[in-house]
């Protein structure tokens, strides 16, 4: 009886482990570029479990599987796996294999050749920044070229996206003038003899040694601190820009113009700063673009010279700006400042160092109690229906 029961049991062991083959039909491309995929095609034959599955595995750079890498998997028994592991080399191969039962593939690829170029648009200007990377003037004459020898017979393609001229163009490398200021933005695409291409972006910061004021602009007389867009520094005004470093948000660095007498400072806050003879740059750290009207300066890092800097001013005259426009119906008296006008009215008051005393904003009447002042001279700074003034009075309790 005991001879029996083994018997039943050997003949009852499932047929799983004769006849499995797996054979890889095709491969999507033999030459590839670096970055790219490809997908390696198979076919399995015979029984696998069910929980089986199925790996591409990638050699060496000879063609060994002695220390290959895995690089994707499926389950099916006619399927594809998408390989991405790819790098610049050649003659490598590929080869299937399966985890219930282990086996290989009966055949593996030919020979795959992996191709990486890799163009870098160089651009050479008469001043770099550290923080901008690259700065240049309105007019200036830029050369732009790649950095990297590339293959023989590789085609360059420049891009430039806002307004432009070209003066010079020699396949890697080209002269480009810009006749605005602002962020240009471009890029150069190199394409080898075998398709592959590798676009790499670029941006250049144009200035101008006349920058115009705008209209939006912050007027600095006394001393503050802050992140505006524009800031516009007059005689015996202190501003510190606060702005930090922030990469992605490079495009939107303040705007400083600064008039003689006046004071631009701030730690390592980043900036464009223009700053006339006989204003004050105390501001510490690198990572900052500075034009200014003379070489006698300290030299900071960022340094960029504008012989002949001057301010255009054709914006904010007329615009709501201009000091001289009266802002609303202003009434003094020894306790109480009372400023009317339609609409939101912000007031704030300055002793004769430009420290900052008192404010308030309030809509159609303000009135601000001044009787924490001690008797003196102050300026007071309105702003109402889009205009600005700035006045001067006496505090006599």
């Amino acid at each position: 009886m005991k001879r029996l029961i083994i018997l039943a049991a050997i003949l009852t062991i499932p047929i799983c482990s004769i006849g499995q083959t797996i054979h890889i039909s095709r491969v999507s491309k033999y030459q590839i570029c670096s970055g790219e995929t490809i997908k390696v095609y198979y076919a399995a034959s015979g029984s696998f479990a069910p929980d089986n599955i199925f790996y591409a595995q990638l050699s060496d750079e000879n063609g060994s599987f002695k220390a290959s890498q895995n690089d994707g998997q499926a389950s099916g028994m006619s399927d594809s796996i998408v390989m991405s592991k790819l790098y610049y080399g050649r003659h490598y191969r590929i080869r299937i294999f399966s985890t219930d039962p282990f086996m290989v593939s009966d055949t593996s690829s030919p020979g795959i050749d992996v191709y990486w170029p890799q163009p870098q648009a160089k651009t050479t200007l008469q001043k770099r920044s550290s923080f901008f990377k690259w700065v240049g003037f309105v007019g200036d004459s830029i050369t732009c070229f790649d950095g990297i020898p590339e293959i023989p017979g590789s085609k360059y393609h420049w891009k430039f996206d806002q307004d432009y001229h070209i003066d010079a163009i020699q396949d890697s490398s080209v002269i480009v003038t810009y006749p605005t200021t602002g962020w240009k933005t471009g890029a150069l695409t190199v394409t080898d003899p075998m398709g592959c291409d590798s676009t790499d972006p670029f941006r250049i910061l144009i200035l101008s040694c006349n920058p115009i004021i705008p209209d939006s602009v912050h007027i600095v007389i006394g001393k503050e601190s802050g992140i505006y867009p524009f800031v516009w520094v007059k005689a015996g005004g202190n501003y510190t820009n606060q702005f930090s470093y922030d990469y992605y948000s490079i495009s939107s660095t303040p705007t400083v113009f600064v008039e003689p007498g006046g004071t631009l400072s701030g730690g390592n806050a980043a900036g464009i700063y223009y700053l006339k003879d006989n204003s004050t740059f105390t501001i510490t750290g690198g990572e900052i673009a500075v034009i200014i009207l003379n070489k006698k300066w300290v030299n900071y890092y960022d340094t960029i010279y504008c012989p002949d800097l001057q301010f255009d001013y054709s914006q904010v005259t007329g615009n709501g700006i201009e000091e001289k426009e009266p802002v609303s119906h202003i009434e003094t008296s020894h306790n109480h400042l009372r400023v009317m006008n339609d609409g939101v009215i912000s007031v704030a008051i300055y002793d004769l160092l430009g420290i900052k005393l008192l404010s308030k904003k309030e809509n159609d009447i303000l009135d601000l109690d001044l009787t924490s002042l001690s008797n003196g001279v102050y300026f007071v700074i309105m702003t109402a229906s889009g205009h600005r003034e700035i006045r001067k009075i006496a505090v006599i309790h």
